[in-house]
């Protein structure tokens, strides 16, 4: 397993790194191109959501034979107001696996 780690601050201008550092391990990862870019945009609703309450985000991506597991997850603050459902819904539907918890968002997605 490799795993890779970003830490920032939570500004927006800072999402579209998070989302080109996912979308690179996610390459390397050997997923197709329609895989990368779910897994970017994926990965930028994570942050967006997260940075709405959070001092700072936490991104660790973990690469595995058989996927990638993203945990996006705050420092700093809880979540005090319920997330943007549509931002929930589109997180669910690009991913193979979500989770929404106290700890943070939980993305996976299977090769093949």
């Amino acid at each position: 397993m490799t795993s890779n780690s970003l830490t920032f601050p939570a500004e927006v201008a800072h999402i579209r790194t998070a989302r080109l550092v996912a979308g690179a391990v996610a390459s390397q990862g050997d997923f197709d191109e329609s895989d990368v870019g779910d897994i970017r945009l994926a990965v930028g609703e994570a942050c967006a959501v997260t940075i709405t309450y959070a001092t700072s985000v936490e991104v660790l991506l973990e690469s595995e034979s058989t996927g990638l597991t993203v945990r996006v997850a705050a420092t700093g603050a809880a979540r005090s107001t319920e997330p943007d459902p549509l931002a929930m819904m589109l997180m669910e539907s690009l991913a193979d696996e979500f989770e929404d918890s106290a700890d943070g968002i939980r993305l996976r997605w299977y090769r093949g």
